[in-house]
């Protein structure tokens, strides 16, 4: 004779409902006058870490984690704008101790967006989201074309100008023989348009003389060029 019992229990913990499906079979026979049971306890699947948002450049490769229980076997399964992920060259999946695991390798700008993860089992299923965040590769500063060196006599104008490639924004600084040179409205212009910087110097003085260099900087480098700067006296001519 067999008898089947499934019983409903409902567990109430920090305000949340943890629903749990217990299973008890009971399989009783008269033999001798012993009775012979056996007890199952099946658990739906739950989240006991969830994804956690991701964030690298183009190129670059996320991983996503998220840890579950419950009654095995318990199958994962990944999705983005609730297309389905096959496992292949860019996406690798796993499941070791309980832990899941999503790797996007190469990763593009159409790579963003909301990942969901869906965990389930016999009794139940589950869900967890995330977003990943793709972001352009940054470039250091270069300068594509530098300054020469000049030779100008005094009283001229003279101009260092130089193009950088790089991602923006970029950070100008102009030095004289090492110290750095500041702005000033009467002799001394410092412009950058374009991607162009601009040092201008008017009324030119001897002591003008010297290597002049620009330096470029970004959030991920530093790039700089120089140049010497020659200046002669003018001559005086005297007419008897």
């Amino acid at each position: 004779m067999y008898d089947l019992l499934t019983c409903y229990m409902f567990f109430f913990y920090n305000k949340q409902c943890l629903y749990i499906v217990l299973n008890v079979y009971f399989e009783c026979c008269v033999r001798n006058h012993s009775i012979l049971s056996g007890i199952f306890l099946a658990v739906p699947p739950h989240f006991v870490r969830q994804i956690e948002a991701a964030e690298n450049v183009i190129g670059g490769t996320v991983h996503l984690q998220c840890e579950v229980t419950g009654t095995p076997e318990i199958k994962m399964s990944w999705f983005k704008a609730e297309v389905k992920i096959r496992a292949g060259e860019k996406h690798k999946m796993s499941m070791t101790d309980n832990i899941a695991t999503l790797e996007l390798r190469n990763l593009s700008k159409s790579d963003a967006g909301k990942y969901v993860c869906k965990a389930e089992n016999s009794i139940g299923a589950v869900t967890c989201s995330t977003h990943i965040s793709v972001k352009e590769r940054k470039v250091p500063p270069s300068f594509i074309r530098k300054f020469k060196d000049l030779q100008e006599t005094e009283g001229a104008v003279i101009k260092f100008d130089c193009r950088l490639s790089g991602s923006e924004p970029f950070h100008i600084t102009w030095y004289r023989n090492g110290s750095e040179i500041f702005a000033d409205i009467e002799r001394c212009n410092m412009t950058f348009e374009d991607n162009i910087p601009l040092l201008k110097i008017l009324n030119l003085r001897k002591s003008d003389a010297g290597e002049y260099t620009c330096k470029a900087s970004n959030e991920v480098g530093t790039a700089t060029c120089s140049a010497v700067l020659s200046v002669k006296g003018t001559c005086t001519y005297l007419v008897y």
